[in-house]
């Protein structure tokens, strides 16, 4: 899992899931997750309702909040324009592109050639 500090994001309610599109996970964040999460991963993926969302987006927020993955932990936080906030959340000092590009590389790499489950 990523150790270096992600910025904060101001103003994202933590009920909001307008970003939580299909969301990657390296291996290493897949076995971090609390086993029953784990199961909850494959039976929610292959149900047609999820097509499009995250697995673990409800209606009262993220299921696993405290262990999302780095991809979510970077929305809102960064200026690289494909991690941008819908509605304007952001960080007071975001991370550059290049500093999330190198977060998500490190990320990819530290997993030694795992796959991304999403």
């Amino acid at each position: 899992m990523q150790t270096e500090i992600i910025p904060h994001v101001n103003n994202c309610p933590r009920t909001c899931s307008d970003c939580c599109g299909p969301v990657p996970f390296t291996g290493t964040e897949f076995k971090a997750l609390p086993r029953q999460h784990r199961r909850t991963l494959s039976m929610l993926q292959a149900s047609p309702q999820n097509r499009g969302r995250c697995a673990f987006s409800t209606h009262d927020g993220c299921m696993i909040y405290e262990n999302r993955p780095l991809v979510c932990r970077l929305f809102g936080a960064s200026e690289q324009p494909m991690m941008q906030c819908p509605h304007g959340a952001k960080a007071d000092n975001p991370l550059t592109s290049q500093e999330t590009a190198r977060m998500v590389r490190d990320a990819i790499l530290g997993n030694k050639g795992e796959t991304f489950i999403s």
